[in-house]
């Protein structure tokens, strides 16, 4: 046996159907639909805002708006002719099974901070008490966290975190359909991602709540919950997190990650290029020095000292074409005269081996050589990229 409603007429000769246009959907608690639905002919102010929708629409149809029971499902049609009130109506029940079924959803994006780490290393006495394990990177375990978040999800509906949004946000509610966490690797980095269908444009009050709502499933909720599930993998157990504490966690739409990844790489390049013209121009000051000292020198000691002038051109040569790793340079900018240190290692090297010495790999191992600020001066004005830039905010 079916149930649903229906207004019935008596000896009606015919059914009398007219194409509708529904132009807007406005949803009431059960209550205040009842009363709607009980009082047809009095005003309302939701009527009155929205009465230029009603009338033919040029092309047979008529334009509607439908007032719909938020909980009960059924709806009422109404043609407005330009009044404050529900001029003409048309019970519809279900209506919100219809509205569902045809409205066309829209799709955003929410991205969050991916952090992972592991116990392995603990005994369960440190698993059961320890705050944090060893970090890890979560994009080598991509598709491990990528299956248990299906897993994790198995149990919800096809809206997802949308079904737990609160009583007190009955408009968000109304507007987004489908709420589902998820994962996606951005520019090699693994973020997380909230999924979000929505069935209506959302004002920035509603965009704002919208934020406020997945930071809160990240951070409390079902974020909360999947960050004590242990996650298997081919070498590790590991747990993720959507939610970190840090000054740093954000909570951007899919705009503001795009705009956000374009200035880290701008500040990235800018810092590559800052430093590297700033090493650049401290290794062209050195050897302008060195050779003012070589235009004091004999016949004799210019002869005594080839082999020293031959390396030092060689490595002013080689940074000048810019084939160094910008971590040598950052490393070699903290001593007065780096062109210095880089010749003095390749003349030894040399000496030792016979055979000239790649510079690049000079420079490796001088990164790693501890004790060279015991042997050359040290650039105590020197602050690097970053650290001006975080002086200057």
């Amino acid at each position: 046996m079916l149930k649903t409603k229906a207004a019935f007429k008596c000896k009606e000769p015919s059914l009398e159907l007219k194409d509708c246009v529904i132009e807007k959907v406005i949803r009431l608690d059960s209550g205040d639909f009842q009363h709607f639905q009980n009082n047809l002919c009095s005003d309302y102010d939701f009527i009155k805002e929205n009465n230029h929708i009603g009338g033919g629409d040029g092309q047979g149809s008529t334009r509607c708006l439908l007032v719909l029971d938020r909980a009960g499902g059924d709806g009422i049609l109404v043609n407005t002719e330009g009044y404050d009130y529900p001029r003409y109506t048309a019970f519809m029940p279900g209506a919100k099974y219809f509205v569902e079924a045809c409205q066309e959803k829209q799709s955003m994006k929410f991205y969050c901070p991916l952090t992972a780490e592991t116990f392995d290393d603990m005994d369960e006495y440190e698993r059961q008490y320890a705050s944090e394990g060893e970090r890890v990177a979560p994009e080598a375990y991509e598709d491990y966290i990528r299956e248990k978040i299906v897993e994790y999800n198995k149990g919800d509906s096809e809206r997802g975190l949308a079904e737990y949004l609160h009583s007190d946000r009955k408009v968000l509610k109304d507007k987004v359909w489908s709420i589902v966490p998820g994962i996606e690797l951005r520019a090699d980095t693994l973020c997380g991602v909230f999924n979000v269908e929505i069935t209506e444009e959302l004002s920035p009050q509603e965009l704002e709540q919208l934020r406020d709502y997945c930071i809160g499933q990240a951070s409390d909720a079902w974020g909360e919950g999947f960050e004590q599930q242990e996650i298997e993998t081919s070498g590790d157990e590991i747990y993720v997190h959507f939610w970190n504490s840090g000054d740093d966690y954000f909570m951007l739409t899919e705009d503001e990650f795009e705009q956000r990844m374009s200035e880290q790489t701008q500040a990235d390049v800018s810092h590559n290029l800052s430093l590297a013209q700033l090493f650049e121009i401290k290794m062209e000051h050195n050897y302008n020095a060195f050779v003012a000292e070589w235009r004091e020198l004999s016949p004799d000691e210019l002869i005594e000292k080839a082999d020293e002038i031959a390396v030092t051109k060689d490595v002013w040569h080689s940074c000048r074409d810019g084939v160094w790793d910008l971590d040598y340079c950052e490393h070699l900018m903290h001593f007065e005269n780096p062109l210095e240190v880089v010749r003095d290692y390749c003349l030894e090297q040399q000496v030792r081996k016979g055979e000239p010495v790649d510079i690049n790999s000079a420079c490796w191992n001088l990164y790693g050589t501890e004790g060279l600020e015991n042997n050359y001066a040290q650039d105590e004005s020197y602050v690097s990229p970053d650290q001006s830039l975080v002086m200057n905010m």
